[in-house]
């Protein structure tokens, strides 16, 4: 048998054999395919062969099948990805890192465990990033950029020892509620419990229609490109600060520092749910109140946001509700007031009366909405919370 004649069938043999787990069930195939005829010979020819040509060609099919068999039941590698920039985490400079997952828990080194029984995925991240002056894409990201806080508005019973029950078995509740509906990144339940519910490189539908910018970058529709961490938590009726424990604080700084340090996120993109929300059919601010005033921005380790001007107010020409802004006394008050003297300065620096300005910006975002809309990459938030 001319063995350099048939490279071919040597592999295709081989490449058979690869597929056989049970490597005594591979050796009998072997030995069989070595002494069978090639499936394109003449049986007079294959009759010809010797033993010693039989042994050679079970020889070389064995080295074939042990460099291209072998190699098919490694699990495949995930591809490299790139290293995100390491920023200061809560202004103390130090760099947080995954220190080990034993069971459903994973560890880090500044102390924070992490739950990851509930963790599911969803679609991959990918957003567009515009530039914040011309409103043309720039680039596409794959990354989170940003972190937005919410308060779930779920039900809740009072923090005492004689609701324990109650409290475990409404947070079981919630956590099955928010995997099944890909709802947030992670959740810190009333004892502190830091759960991760979609992975970090995944979308979760934690902010629907929303707006944010920060020095570089305008991002539209923010569960592509934020981080969204759910408070355990409710607004009151007046817009009160959601009531939140003790041990959820503590819990949250830990994450924040955490994801800060793994993707670069700068303080200014920490923001809440109510400052980014929109409501594209009104072209009003703050769709969902979740956090319109209150968040400890201090106690999480970074600077009093809601004194960064609203990106939809400024960009966009978006409307308020004053009523909303005066029960929200400082914090989403403020960022409407910001927003409103950039966006007259800019109708200024265009010659145009601020009414005019912000016709003009309006129409601009709902052409960037259906552009969106078009590719897909409008992500609306589908859910909502029986109260």
């Amino acid at each position: 048998m001319d063995l350099a004649g048939h490279p071919l069938q040597l592999r295709l043999r081989a490449w058979r054999a690869g597929r056989i787990r049970d490597p005594v069930a591979r050796l009998r195939y072997l030995r069989i395919a070595g002494g069978l005829p090639l499936f394109f010979e003449d049986p007079p020819r294959a009759a010809r062969h010797s033993a010693r040509q039989i042994a050679a060609a079970m020889v070389l099919l064995l080295v074939f099948a042990g460099k291209i068999g072998d190699a098919r039941w490694e699990a495949p590698a995930e591809p490299p990805r790139p290293t995100p920039p390491v920023a200061p985490v809560g202004g103390s400079g130090s760099r947080v890192w995954f220190v080990e997952r034993r069971g459903n828990w994973e560890t880090y080194s500044n102390g924070l465990y992490v739950d990851v029984s509930y963790q599911t995925a969803g679609e991959p991240r990918l957003y567009p990033i515009f530039d914040p002056e011309s409103l043309e894409i720039k680039a596409w990201g794959h990354q989170p950029v940003g972190i937005v806080f919410h308060s779930t508005e779920s039900q809740l019973a009072p923090f005492e020892p004689r609701h324990t029950r109650q409290l475990l078995r409404l947070g079981t509740n919630l956590l099955e509620y928010l995997r099944r509906n890909r709802v947030y990144h992670y959740l810190i339940d009333r004892f502190g419990r830091v759960y991760r519910v979609v992975q970090d490189e995944h979308v979760a539908h934690h902010a629907g229609y929303s707006v944010w910018k920060d020095q570089a970058a305008l991002y539209i529709n923010l569960n592509g490109s934020f981080i969204g961490i759910a408070f355990e938590a409710r607004t009151g009726d007046e817009l009160s600060q959601p009531e939140t424990t003790e041990a959820q604080l503590r819990a949250a700084r830990l994450l924040v520092e955490m994801l800060r340090s793994r993707y670069g996120i700068p303080a200014q993109n920490c923001v809440t749910h109510a400052q980014v929300s929109v409501n594209p059919r009104s072209l009003r601010v703050g769709n969902h109140l979740d956090w319109a005033d209150g968040l400890p921005y201090r106690e999480l380790g970074l600077p009093d946001n809601y004194r960064i001007a609203s990106p939809a107010v400024a960009l966009f020409g978006f409307h308020y509700d004053p009523v909303t802004v005066e029960r929200s006394r400082s914090g989403f008050a403020e960022c409407i007031r910001l927003g409103r003297s950039e966006m007259e300065r800019r109708a200024r620096a265009a010659g145009l009366t601020a009414e005019q300005y912000a016709a003009r910006m309006r129409q601009r975002y709902q052409e960037i909405l259906r552009w969106l809309g078009q590719r897909n990459l409008n992500r609306e938030t589908r859910y909502e919370f029986e109260t």
